[in-house]
């Protein structure tokens, strides 16, 4: 499992050599955990996007509580730039927002910015 607090850009993972005639899927199990009731208020990061490249694959993708789930995409072939795809994984803009304070507490709960369990790139 990887995942990131609030760096930017996120998760990120580069597959090279690919041959730009064969179509295709990603595929990503994803889970986040439960948090205790107290801390529950502070950790709003529910969703995530994902992009292949400079192309946006799902947007505000809600991430499984304590039980993952398989997601699956279709990547275009527009993403894949010298043979390179790029997959990243984005986290929603209200994920550690706030004052220090607040951003401080987010980060010491056990909070995350972008998870992701598995990947895999498939041809179609």
């Amino acid at each position: 499992m990887c995942y990131t607090q609030q760096e930017q850009p996120g998760e990120m993972s580069r597959y090279e050599a690919l041959d730009p005639a064969t179509r295709h899927r990603v595929r990503m199990t994803l889970v986040r955990q439960k948090h205790e009731a107290r801390y529950a208020p502070l950790m709003n990061q529910h969703c995530e996007s994902l992009h292949a490249g400079d192309v946006p694959l799902a947007k505000s993708v809600e991430v499984p509580e304590r039980i993952s789930d398989f997601f699956a995409w279709d990547v275009p072939k527009k993403a894949l730039k010298d043979y390179v795809l790029t997959l990243r994984i984005e986290t929603t803009p209200d994920a550690a927002a706030g004052d220090r304070a607040s951003v401080e507490q987010w980060r010491n709960c056990g909070s995350r910015g972008t998870i992701v369990g598995e990947v895999w790139l498939m041809r179609k």
